[in-house]
């Protein structure tokens, strides 16, 4: 059964969805989708199964955690299984590469397409753009060889996230 945890930070409220114990979606602080999905589920709690108020004791402690990272910085301390079921086998290996890079560091689109044998830095960030779970697939700190590189969040938020992590 699908729950839900909203969380709320100075940025704007931030949404998890869970798929039973594995983190099927996160809509980032400040994302206008955020905030239509949010209102729905307020407004109809038992919208496509999701109920209101169902979510785990961790699903709570970790909307606690996304407060502190987007407040304070604070590194996310949560073991998680992720829902990729109906993600693609390419993007699949591009998230598994990107979750090794530890908080507080980056690599580039042209490191990833090597580390899992593709040719094409831009496919790796095609991938990327398609990420339901930023954040917990930190495509925030895969940059360009030249700059920030794209970005399919909220303005602006790719270079406020590398700031907490003392990135920039």
């Amino acid at each position: 059964m699908p729950s839900h945890v909203v969380y709320s930070t100075s940025m704007g409220c931030g949404f998890l969805l869970f798929n039973g114990h594995r983190l099927a979606r996160h809509l980032l602080p400040g994302d206008p989708r955020a905030r239509i999905v949010i209102e729905t589920v307020e407004l109809w709690p038992k919208n496509h199964g999701i109920v209101r108020g169902k979510a785990s004791h961790f699903g709570r402690e970790l909307a606690l955690q996304m407060s502190g990272y987007f407040e304070h910085g604070e590194e996310i301390r949560a073991e998680l299984e992720f829902d990729f079921d109906e993600t693609t086998e390419f993007a699949v290996k591009v998230y598994n590469q990107a979750m090794t890079i530890s908080f507080g560091h980056v690599s580039t689109y042209g490191r990833i397409a090597a580390a899992i044998g593709c040719g094409s830095p831009r496919a790796v960030g095609r991938a990327l753009a398609a990420n339901q779970l930023p954040l917990f697939v930190p495509c925030h700190r895969i940059i360009a060889s030249d700059g920030l590189g794209g970005w399919s969040g909220p303005p602006g938020l790719k270079a406020k996230m590398l700031a907490l992590e003392n990135l920039l």
